[in-house]
């Protein structure tokens, strides 16, 4: 037997058991199954005819365990609802519940999100308030004044003070430069 007749031999046997096993077809039809594994006829024609009552309606997939119709898949539909309840209406409500708490923080975000900026424009407002107090060399906290150097324009003693050590720290380079000479 060559490779290639085995190949159509287990390509034969593969059809003949995939068609006793899944359809329903009339009984006459058994004797082109036992044909084809006799070697009677091909796979070939045995797909023929195995088309031919497939279009004409007389060869039928079997129903599966999983395949209802009908009354069938309302009985079932009823035993897993009488089990377990009415999941639809429990997944429907869970959702409603879910959209209802999105919303809900979407609100609060806004709130939120509004609350920060009015922060955020108050500290702006009080940043420039400050900024421009500085500019002016005071300020005004609790209503206080707290200006800094004298009211007549004159200059405070620890700025004296500092300008008087400046000067003398240039006399004393200036000196010691022309001794060193």
């Amino acid at each position: 037997m060559s490779l290639n007749s085995a190949a159509h031999a287990n390509r034969l046997h593969l059809m003949v058991d995939t068609y006793r096993k899944n359809y329903t077809y009339p009984a006459w039809f058994e004797n082109n199954l036992k044909w084809a594994e006799s070697g009677q006829i091909t796979a070939l024609t045995l797909q023929q005819a195995a088309d031919k009552l497939l279009n004409d309606g007389l060869m039928k997939p079997k129903p599966s365990f999983m395949t209802f119709t009908g009354n069938e898949a309302k009985a079932i539909d009823m035993r897993i609802e009488a089990y377990h309840g009415d999941d639809i209406s429990l997944l429907h409500g869970h959702a409603q519940s879910l959209g209802d708490a999105q919303k809900a923080a979407k609100i609060q975000r806004d709130e939120t999100a509004a609350t920060v900026h009015s922060l955020h424009l108050d500290q702006e407002g009080r940043i420039t308030d400050n900024a421009e107090a500085i500019a002016t060399h005071g300020h005004d906290y609790a209503g206080i004044d707290h200006t800094h150097g004298s009211s007549n324009g004159d200059l405070d003693w620890y700025v004296k003070l500092a300008l008087v050590a400046a000067g003398a720290f240039l006399v004393y380079f200036i000196i010691r430069r022309k001794f060193l000479r």
